[in-house]
């Protein structure tokens, strides 16, 4: 096989059952100069016999994490990044579903141009996938990203999943997912990429079908697994660091993750983020003041709701 473009690289784990849907919606790709890194991350369930008529494929390698890694995914998309041999890297997810043309499009905006990466809109579905759903128009608008969206980036209000960006392998560096932590990782490791001044064009058009079930890391987030919060609480101090160190650090950014700070009552790491800030001491003592209110104000708001 000639050096691939594209580098695909899926983590998995005990994804027998919804890993061939996801192989599949890359076969299907019209855009086919790609090659599909799997990295398990040593799984107890049939896996390998699942993958084993895709491999037949040369374009698609499989590789199993070894003990002198760290366990999780991302370690696993470490890895495959470092096995990648594609110009650009995308990072796709063993439950989720890719366009048809997903590839093509994104080449379409990255080749030729001196862009850093392509992020896309994605989907959630629950259950079976209905392919009557995607629209198969090539057509679509777009938008210059750089590091002025950070503060969006890290407000959800321009959202960077895992699997919604496609990226020139050049301009993620040395720069690589801390394997640290299980929540919040491409929360901080894109914002950590943008702050280095990088630049994409964002398009406005479904690219990434995207699975949500009780197995999500989203799903155990939400049901307050402690690990996962643990990994959201650490997300919030590097990318705190980061930022800092950079002068990326808004009024609006610091208030917006002093807030989310309070909201987890995690006192230490209020006092980290002052020292990593420095506030100023009347600021210092203003959000303590929030802090210990914070009860108050939620059965506030609370109160306030059921009356309306």
């Amino acid at each position: 096989m000639n050096k691939p473009i594209v580098s695909i690289i899926i983590p998995c784990y005990n994804r027998s059952d919804l890993i061939p849907s996801t192989l599949n919606s890359i076969k299907e790709q019209t855009y086919s100069d790609w090659e599909c890194i799997i990295v398990d991350d040593q799984s107890t369930d049939a896996i390998y016999e699942v993958i084993t008529p895709f491999l037949r494929d040369s374009r698609f390698n499989f590789f199993i994490r070894n003990n002198g890694r760290m366990k999780g995914a991302n370690s696993c998309r470490n890895i495959g990044l470092e096995k990648s041999i594609g110009k650009y890297v995308y990072w796709l997810d063993s439950d989720d579903i890719l366009h048809p043309n997903a590839l093509e499009i994104c080449m379409d905006k990255l080749q030729n141009s001196n862009f850093d990466f392509c992020r896309f809109e994605r989907s959630i579905f629950v259950g079976s996938f209905d392919k009557k759903g995607i629209n198969n128009t090539l057509s679509s608008n777009g938008f210059i990203v750089n590091s002025s969206h950070i503060e969006k980036l890290l407000k959800n209000e321009l959202v960077f999943n895992t699997c919604n960006l496609l990226w020139n392998k050049e301009s993620i560096g040395n720069q690589r997912f801390n394997e640290n932590i299980v929540y919040a990782d491409e929360w901080e490791f894109y914002s950590r990429l943008l702050s280095e001044n990088l630049e994409g064009i964002n398009i406005d058009k479904i690219l990434i079908y995207a699975r949500k079930h009780i197995g999500s890391t989203t799903y155990e987030y939400w049901n307050k697994n402690p690990i996962r919060l643990q990994s959201k609480k650490e997300a919030i101090r590097l990318v705190t660091e980061n930022l800092a160190k950079k002068n990326l650090l808004s009024e609006s950014l610091v208030k917006y993750l002093i807030g989310l700070v309070i909201s987890f009552r995690d006192y230490n790491l209020l006092k980290e983020l002052f020292s990593i800030m420095r506030l100023k001491p009347k600021n210092v003592l203003f959000i303590k003041f929030k802090y210990y209110m914070f009860p108050v104000w939620k059965i506030y708001k609370h109160i306030s709701k059921i009356n309306k």
